[in-house]
């Protein structure tokens, strides 16, 4: 999840496997079932992103190259944009989606406010008229450390790993609202992420924990891994042999950790006025649970806020398969996918795909 860690091997996992040109040879690795029917690519053209520079398979060759503020890699993003269209001016009048995952939720509406800032002057205008769609975004840092009272009430951790939790959330929120971030990062990180973590120590869980029924990464993340790294893959995706696969990438955990724990949600509301924004979440995430969240969402300032407080919830089903929830409001839809961790895109890579289209 830190902006060190491309996300790349479950977003692209999540992506590639369903891929019609490379299912074959990912289900012969990881002995799954794979249809690539299931495959946003078959409605629509998709760009996948490496971001920021140096993470996946995106590089650079001088160190001044990494971005040492989030800022600098929206606007990346948005350079690369622009550049895109001029290669294929023929795509600039179709309706832009941004979709990411995890620590995308940060990324993308500021991305999405910078398009937005932008287009009334821009030479190159860009049609966001789309949706954006975050899932399970870590969006707003101090509103989302509310996850332990999720944990205890599953049963990982008892009362006294509660209270040992909510000293840490105090901490937490105290560091931020002093603006000690860099500090904040290191506290969440000693209590989550560097393994052996807090976390780890209480519930006996191996890794990250993406899915609270399984204490393990899956063995085909490594796979992925593996594979995407493969001559015949580089070649088939036009990357050079010479350029290293990045899952985590130490530089850039270290000059962007002062920007970890800080918020986009401002940028979000700004946004809703004008744009169609879903947030898709998992049932079983267990670091950033549908109550993470629903804080988020409830604690913004919008002119929807009391609406989304008062809403109605309706049921989502997929013929007689009962996918989850919905949640309307205005410009904004909040899903919850059933059966589904941290990674739905591998878990339920149907219903994610419903949503997305």
């Amino acid at each position: 999840m830190p902006p060190g860690d491309s996300n790349s091997c479950r977003t692209q996992y999540g992506s590639l496997v369903a891929n019609k040109h490379v299912y074959s040879t990912l289900q012969r690795i990881t002995k799954k079932y794979i249809s690539y029917e299931i495959n946003p690519s078959n409605n629509h053209n998709v760009i996948y992103i490496d971001s920021p520079v140096g993470t996946g398979y995106s590089f650079t060759d001088n160190n001044h190259g990494y971005a040492r503020t989030e800022s600098k890699i929206y606007k990346d993003l948005y350079s690369g944009s622009l550049q895109f269209y001029q290669l294929f001016p023929e795509l600039q009048s179709n309706p832009l989606f941004i979709t990411g995952e995890c620590y995308a939720g940060k990324y993308i509406p500021a991305f999405s406010y910078l398009f937005h800032q932008k287009n009334p002057t821009a030479k190159i205008k860009i049609n966001l008229e789309g949706i954006i769609i975050i899932g399970n975004g870590f969006v707003d840092p101090i509103n989302q450390m509310n996850f332990w009272n999720h944990l205890h009430e599953i049963g990982l951790l008892d009362l006294n790993g509660k209270v040992r939790f909510n000293l840490y959330e105090e901490k937490i929120r105290s560091l931020i609202k002093s603006n000690q971030l860099t500090t904040t990062a290191e506290v969440l990180d000693e209590l989550l992420f560097n393994f052996p973590s807090v976390l780890s120590n209480l519930t006996g869980f191996q890794s990250y924990p993406y899915n609270y029924l399984d204490n393990q990464n899956p063995d085909d993340w490594n796979a992925l891994v593996e594979w995407i790294q493969r001559p015949d893959v580089q070649s088939a995706i036009h990357v050079s042999d010479h350029t290293p696969f990045m899952s985590i990438n130490q530089t850039i955990l270290e000059y962007l950790l002062h920007e970890f724990m800080k918020s986009e949600a401002d940028k979000l509301a700004k946004l809703l006025p004008d744009y169609k924004v879903v947030f898709y979440n998992r049932q079983l995430d267990m670091v950033i649970p549908y109550s993470s969240i629903e804080n988020v969402l409830l604690n913004l300032q919008w002119e929807g806020s009391d609406e989304l407080k008062n809403a109605s919830r309706s049921v989502w089903w997929s013929g007689d398969e009962l996918v989850g929830y919905v949640t309307k409001v205005r410009n904004l839809s909040v899903v919850l996918i059933r059966n589904a961790g941290h990674a739905s895109g591998i878990e339920q890579p149907k219903w994610v795909l419903e949503v997305i289209t």
